[in-house]
């Protein structure tokens, strides 16, 4: 049953719409002055307000203005009642906050649909509300899901780069090799296998790293088991990028140690996979002749090339080349440098658009070893 309050100092105007009010179901509140209305509508809150405007005391146009500036009274619609018909008056009623307005002498009917017009606003402002406050509620709700999920993949994250530095903690070409690794395990989650050789040539290679004064040997080097054993630990990469590995038999024997030469092919071959020139697939070729006393070591690739500026610091720490020619942070070239270095050798490179061939001369084995 909704609630109507009716402000009005003339008992005829009363009677009438009581009466009416009453018959359609409605409770019905009266006040007649200003000061009684805002007290009524203070306590009772009334659903509607039909407020007359000439009256003794606060006139409506007051009144609607100090129940609009009341929060527990401010939604409350107000119909004006009044014999006012000049437009100036009727602005002015909206401006106090009114919702509509009727003119005396007052028809029941058209105040019954206008009071119906508005408790029907009401209701439906009232559900729109509703409904507002329920979808903020969700938004929160959902807001602080994702800061939940969110929050718990970047602690996930944060272990994961722990564990990772931690493994690879050594010297600053590891921290900043891990970076590289990194953004390869998407690409690798297929082939945890390989990564996993990956990973523990790496650290091999750290292991050496620190030592760095470690005697080198100097004895025969067998290359044809070794470097087919480096392709079969690359099986999965390089069925991956649909590349081809030839290996041109019969290979020369140099003369150097065994786990330096395993890290120049491993080096060379992780290079030549890295330039791959989409949509070419790739195409690598190894061969290792005899050149007088020298083992001239050979790993062609048809990549991306290397541009001349690029060859002339390919081989120093952190510096690597990238398709097109462009540098990025690694160690595996340098790696190749050093290692032919310490048994007594040289490294080289020849670049085109068409792809690069690397060298390493090598001291041979002896011809009765």
């Amino acid at each position: 049953m909704a609630t109507i309050l009716i402000v009005d100092d003339t008992p005829i105007n009363l009677g009438v719409m009581v009466g009416h009010l009453e018959a359609q179901g409605y409770r019905v509140l009266v006040a007649q002055d200003g000061e009684e209305g805002l007290q009524r509508a203070e306590l009772m809150r009334p659903d509607v307000i039909l407020l007359d405007v000439m009256m003794p005391g606060p006139d409506g146009f007051e009144v609607c203005r100090r129940l609009k500036s009341r929060s527990s009274t401010r939604e409350i619609p107000v119909i004006f009642m009044t014999s006012l018909t000049e437009t100036r008056d009727k602005v002015a009623g909206f401006a106090a906050g009114a919702v509509d307005y009727v003119t005396k002498p007052l028809q029941p009917d058209e105040v019954m649909a206008r009071i119906d017009t508005h408790l029907k606003l009401r209701v439906a402002q009232t559900q729109l509300q509703a409904q507002n406050n329920m979808l903020a509620m969700y938004r929160e709700d959902l807001e602080e899901q994702v800061a939940d999920r969110t929050a718990a993949l970047h602690e996930s994250n944060r272990r994961l780069q722990a564990e990772v530095a931690e493994r690879e903690r050594a010297e600053q070409q590891a921290r900043r090799l891990n970076e590289e690794l990194e953004t390869r395990v998407a690409e690798r989650t297929a082939q945890l296998s390989a990564a996993n050789r990956e990973l523990q040539a790496f650290d091999d290679l750290l292991a050496y790293a620190r030592v760095g004064r470690a005697p080198v040997r100097a004895e025969p080097v067998t290359l044809e088991p070794l470097i087919r054993s480096i392709i079969e630990a690359y099986a999965a990469r390089i069925a991956a990028a649909g590349a081809t590995v030839e290996v041109r038999s019969p290979l020369a024997v140099p003369q150097g140690d065994a786990a330096l030469m395993r890290q120049i092919v491993t080096n060379l071959l992780d290079n030549a996979l890295s330039s791959h020139r989409p949509p070419v697939a790739p195409l690598i070729r190894l061969s290792a002749a005899l050149e007088g006393n020298r083992v001239l070591l050979r790993v062609a690739d048809n990549g991306a090339g290397i541009t001349a500026a690029g060859r002339t610091r390919i081989f120093e720490a952190f510096e690597r080349p990238q398709a097109g020619g462009q540098r990025a942070n690694g160690v595996g070239l340098a790696i190749v440098a050093k290692a032919a270095r310490l048994m007594g050798g040289e490294v080289a490179v020849e670049s085109s658009a068409e792809g690069s061939t690397f060298s390493i001369r090598l001291p041979a084995a002896p011809a009765n070893s």
